[in-house]
């Protein structure tokens, strides 16, 4: 036993000298389960992953940059073949991206001793003996903790095909400088993952056949990447290094794959039909362009268009403005980004102020701002289509604008002021016509108690759905249910408007809200608000319950069967009529979340509720106190959806 645990360790120690380094990992990706290999649909990737030597068990090796977690390993040796062995069940994500352990699975069809279904075991990769390690034992998925073994809760991650292999000593694209000093600049325009158009320079230059680009990395934009030319097509190599940013880690661009530029000489313009990405240490997006196209354009003078905020609202973070500043002039004409710039207004009772931004008011500041370049950033405060207010913020404020200062030809012209109404002026009178993005709110108004699970017409017409990030995707109301579906490029930010009920302060109420997910290990989250409803315009739906009373804060739902979520004791300081709406709030890329049930009610000493006329319980179920199920209540005490009910 003694010798055969120090060979063990003896290759260990073996394994760690010969394995550290870097490798690019290139895996298989499952679409779906499937019992046949053969037929298995992949999509294909890649990443880069460390490894060395572990300092949490004595002769093994920790992997980083397959999961969020670093991974523990061990090298073993089975008949003669060396295996790298990542024992099942440990730990791979992060609370940020879900709580998952990590189990090699496989599938067995059964024999006289064993059941068919999937089986947990751990990961083996074949050490071979160029340094290159090849996982082609099982398919390896993500598994969460507690997940069915009949694959309801396997995500497919890896499957049989993933290698590692040692990386290539990476260097950074170095132009001659004849191609440096000649570049010329182009404008290229292209939709961000938001859906956002976008605009940003990027340097083109050429030494024969060898085109180079620099611009096309978020972090790195001083980098440069090579393309080769032939006829009018420009091909540039996947995963082209940019260099290391601080502490991130290594960028690369065209990780979206070999990328293709088609070059019009005549317009002289380099477009692709795709979307470009790069990534910054594996997990950031480093640019995003979707369908970019280069253009050259003259430096000339130009108004530019008016830009438009969209929203002023809050998050866990602050007050911030959402807004976008289009790259082109009024006739729809591209604009130098290098030559445009915006700036910010506020209206209080009519005296018009530009906003300053400050050191003191925004941290990576290092001197006052009031023009901001257009495409800065300091993924901070300051994004390109988001930037938050911080204190300047005041509820004073009455109105919001947007500026765009254009500086072409050595000229300087503005565009309009585009205004965005938070309040009316003390004065009275309404906002501007067309400055209110939403109309006054028209929900109907029920009486307590209430429920709604959706299963009649008029219950289905009780809600209003709000898509407050605009984003397209919100919540479906149909028969016994409501669904969100996720977007993968926004965090959820969309309302479930029920009814106007009357609440009355210092009175307890109780509210319920029945949901579930689709998938433990894609967690949806809700909140619950009420808001007391404006009686003119002033402020929009999305603003009122934003801000409203909490009534159920923010709450993972993680279970795949319907849940009761509650708040059995609640109060309002202001008596009125209210709004209170389900909040989905999920980050991006989750999956699917659905509501199927809605109660309130007021809750009294006894625990009765009362109820003054009886068509408020239209389309409930309503039961004697002996049992027998009505139509419809009369006066006195009745079971109402499982609760005691007086009408009176």
């Amino acid at each position: 036993m003694l010798v055969s645990m120090m060979a063990m360790v003896a290759l260990a120690q073996q394994g760690n000298a010969t394995l550290a380094g870097r490798y690019t990992w290139e895996y298989k990706q499952a679409i779906k389960l499937s019992t046949d290999i053969e037929s298995l649909e992949t999509v294909g990737g890649s990443a880069i992953v460390t490894i060395a030597p572990s300092t949490k068990t004595e002769g093994g090796l920790t992997i980083t940059g397959m999961f969020p977690n670093a991974l523990e390993a061990t090298v073993v040796n089975k008949e003669g073949v060396d295996y790298l062995v990542i024992a099942e069940g440990q730990k791979g994500g992060t609370e940020e991206v879900g709580d998952y352990v990590v189990n090699g699975v496989y599938y067995f069809e059964g024999d006289e001793k064993n059941e068919p279904g999937w089986y947990f075991d751990d990961i083996y990769g074949v050490i071979h003996d160029d340094g290159s390690i090849s996982f082609d034992r099982h398919w390896f998925y993500r598994v969460l903790s507690g997940g069915e073994y009949d694959g309801k809760d396997l995500v497919p991650y890896w499957c049989a095909g993933s290698t590692l292999t040692h990386a290539a000593q990476q260097e950074v694209v170095t132009p001659p400088q004849s191609v440096v000093e000649q570049a010329k600049e182009y404008v290229m325009s292209y939709t961000d993952e938001n859906g956002a158009a976008l605009s940003q320079v990027v340097l083109v230059g050429q030494d024969g056949n060898d085109v180079y680009m620099q611009g096309m990395s978020k972090y790195l934009p001083d980098a440069w990447a090579k393309g080769t030319k032939n006829g009018s097509q420009v091909t540039f190599a996947v995963r082209q290094y940019m260099g290391k940013t601080g502490s991130y880690g290594d960028s690369f661009f065209f990780c979206n794959g070999t990328t293709v530029f088609t070059y019009d000489a005549e317009a002289d313009t380099y477009s692709v039909k795709d979307i470009v990405y790069g990534m910054l240490a594996e997990v950031y997006t480093d640019g995003y362009y979707n369908n970019p196209v280069l253009s050259r354009v003259e430096d000339k003078a130009a108004t530019p268009a008016n830009p438009e905020i969209s929203a002023v609202t809050t998050d866990v973070y602050g007050w911030y403005t959402s807004f976008s500043v289009p790259a082109v002039d009024v006739e729809n004409h591209e604009l130098l980004p290098s030559k445009l710039s915006y700036q910010f207004y506020v209206d209080v009772e009519h005296d018009i102020s530009s906003l300053t931004f400050t050191p003191s008011t925004h941290i990576k500041l290092t001197e006052d701002m009031t023009a901001i370049p257009y495409g800065y950033t300091d993924n901070f405060d300051f994004f390109i289509t988001k930037v938050y207010l911080n204190t300047l913020y005041s509820e004073d404020w009455n109105k919001v604008g947007i500026q765009s200062i254009y500086t072409g030809g050595g000229e300087e012209h503005r565009s309009e002021i585009s205004w965005f109404t938070l309040k009316d002026y003390g004065g009275g009178g309404d906002p501007d016509p067309g400055m209110v993005p939403e109309d006054p709110v028209d929900a109907p108004t029920v009486l307590l108690p209430y429920s709604n699970n959706f299963s009649t017409a008029q219950q289905i017409d009780d809600v209003v759905v709000v898509d407050a990030n605009e984003d397209g995707n919100t919540w479906a109301v149909g028969s016994s249910r409501a669904v969100y579906n996720y977007s993968s490029a926004k965090a959820a930010d969309d309302w479930l408007v029920y009814p106007q009920v009357l609440l009355e302060k210092d009175k307890k109420y109780s509210i319920s809200v029945r949901a579930y997910a689709l998938s433990s290990y894609y967690y949806e989250k809700i909140e619950v608000r009420a808001a007391k409803m404006a009686t003119s315009y002033e402020l929009n739906r999305a603003y009122l319950l934003k801000n409203g009373l909490v009534v159920i804060p923010t709450t993972k739902v993680d279970n795949i069967t319907s849940k009761s979520f509650e708040n059995t004791s609640f109060t309002v300081d202001d008596g009125g009529y209210y709004n209170i709406a389900v909040h989905a709030v999920s980050p991006a890329s989750m999956w699917t979340l659905t509501v199927v049930g809605f109660q309130i009610e007021e809750v009294t000493s006894t625990g009765i509720s009362t109820v003054k006329n009886a068509d408020a319980l239209k389309d409930a179920q309503i039961y004697t106190i002996s049992g027998q199920c009505v139509d419809k209540a009369q006066k006195g005490l009745y079971i109402v959806n499982g609760k005691k009910v007086v009408v009176k």
